[in-house]
């Protein structure tokens, strides 16, 4: 909630997709996703038990350069958890896609 945008953002999200009909989310239209051209890492817990890898393997497959990272032992928060892993796979995939 430190970056700019953030708050009004997930204020955005609160009312509009999880307290809302989340169809009408911009999240609920898949075109969305396919639009979104540039590389996008999705990491995942292996044992998230509020969305379940199932999810995350299907949102990876929506976006056309999408690479999912799976964390073993991991559950809903990976960041949180196994925070080096997170850097360390975020470090990789940038070096991936800025070589040099």
């Amino acid at each position: 909630l430190n970056v700019t945008g953030t708050t009004n953002a997930v204020g955005h999200w609160l009312f509009s997709g999880l307290y809302n009909d989340e169809r009408k989310s911009l999240a609920a239209n898949k075109a969305n996703y396919r639009a979104f051209t540039p590389p996008v890492l999705v990491i995942w817990g292996r044992e998230d038990s509020t969305t379940p890898l199932a999810q995350g393997e299907e949102i990876a497959s929506l976006f056309p350069h999408a690479e999912l990272a799976v964390l073993d032992g991991v559950n809903h928060i990976p960041q949180v958890e196994r925070p080096h892993d997170v850097v360390r796979l975020i470090a990789n995939f940038l070096r991936r896609i800025f070589p040099g």
